[in-house]
């Protein structure tokens, strides 16, 4: 068996490609899930229900939160893998 390889910070380098395949996975989703609600406010009728175009564009900028903390984990891991 082939000993584990670590990185500076003595994580193994599998287990940072999986937490990063993770965090593709979680930003990929945030995306998709921007992208449907930014779709939803493109809609004229969307502006005539004030309560729905103030829940989406709660939404959006929490989704938007998500996204930009998930691209900085990501980063934070590909530095660590160097």
């Amino acid at each position: 068996k082939k000993p584990e390889v670590k990185v500076d910070n003595g994580a193994s380098v599998k287990q940072l490609e999986k937490d990063i395949r993770k965090a593709e996975d979680l930003i990929a989703s945030l995306e998709t899930k921007k992208e449907l609600i930014e779709q939803q406010l493109a809609q004229p009728e969307v502006y005539n229900e004030k309560s729905k175009l103030v829940a989406l564009q709660k939404e959006l900028k929490e989704t938007s939160a998500q996204l930009e903390a998930a691209n900085e984990d990501w980063e934070k891991l590909v530095n660590q893998l160097g």
